[in-house]
């Protein structure tokens, strides 16, 4: 009697009442189409929220960067890799005085005889381990004592002086962006304050006898202000963006005016295309 009390057939008003509980062909194709919407919603909100990550993430390492590289200065007297100004730091003046010994190996040197303009390009060229981009030539410097400590020691921090390599000065994950491209540093003899200004020569730095760039402080009596119009202090920390491709490696205003705008020239502190870039005394 049980048995048949739970199994007796539906009465024909239950079984219309579960049909109608179920979902048409229709709506099954409408869910469907809506999940697939909120698939590729979800997955451009990502991208988007990820590229955001990638941008914020970039602006703060540069940012640490700066104060790295400024204590790096406060400690050596100079930026590292400057090529125009005389310095332990300056890769040919090294060359000059010591020959193609005591960098360390990470280091892969141009060839002897480089000019400085090629030597420029080499501070700001990649350094690779194991075929990954660690960082850029001078950036390098900021983490790793370039080198060879037993020969030159004497670099090193000297606690009685207060001078020398005082490093590390920054982790070696700070020395890529947020696209894994090595940061560059550029102009670093160029880290004159802001009251310093610099000679125009044709639209170019201009530089006396001995390579380095002619720049004043503006209080100065020699100062001139129809040529000493150059800004000094363009050092600067670039990323070259999402495509890895360097568009504001500019070392110069633009004198002869090509800008669109007759009024505004074109300051190498403001980036270019998709790059980031940050002046270090500005």
């Amino acid at each position: 009697m049980r048995i048949l009390l739970f199994c007796r057939p539906a009465s024909h008003h239950n079984l219309a009442r579960f049909r109608q509980s179920g979902f048409t062909l229709i709506e099954l194709l409408l869910i469907v189409v809506m999940i697939g919407v909120l698939s590729i919603a979800a997955i451009n909100a990502f991208d988007g929220n990820e590229e955001q990550a990638r941008e914020n993430i970039t602006r703060l390492e540069m940012a640490e960067l700066q104060k790295a590289l400024l204590q790096f200065r406060r400690d050596n007297r100079e930026l590292p890799c400057r090529i125009y100004r005389p310095g332990v730091f300056n890769p040919l003046d090294f060359r000059t005085d010591f020959g193609d010994t005591g960098f360390i190996d990470a280091f892969v040197l141009p060839p002897s005889g480089a000019s400085a303009a090629e030597w420029e390009t080499w501070c700001a060229d990649d350094l690779e381990n194991v075929g990954q981009v660690v960082a850029s030539n001078a950036l390098y410097m900021l983490n790793t004592f370039p080198y060879e400590v037993a020969d030159f020691v004497d670099l090193t921090w000297d606690r009685s002086s207060q001078k020398g390599w005082n490093g590390p000065y920054i982790s070696q994950e700070g020395l890529t962006d947020g696209w894994g491209n090595a940061y560059v540093l550029l102009q670093a003899e160029l880290a004159f304050d802001q009251t310093y200004r610099c000679e125009n020569d044709n639209g170019a730095y201009a530089v006396d006898a001995s390579g380095d760039y002619v720049c004043i402080a503006a209080n100065n009596a020699a100062f001139d202000d129809t040529t000493d119009i150059l800004p000094a202090d363009i050092a600067r920390i670039v990323s070259k963006g999402p495509d890895g491709i360097l568009d504001s490696q500019i070392n110069t205003y633009d004198v002869a005016q090509t800008n669109s705008d007759p009024d505004i020239l074109d300051d190498p502190c403001i980036p270019q295309n998709d790059d980031f870039v940050l002046c270090l005394l500005r």
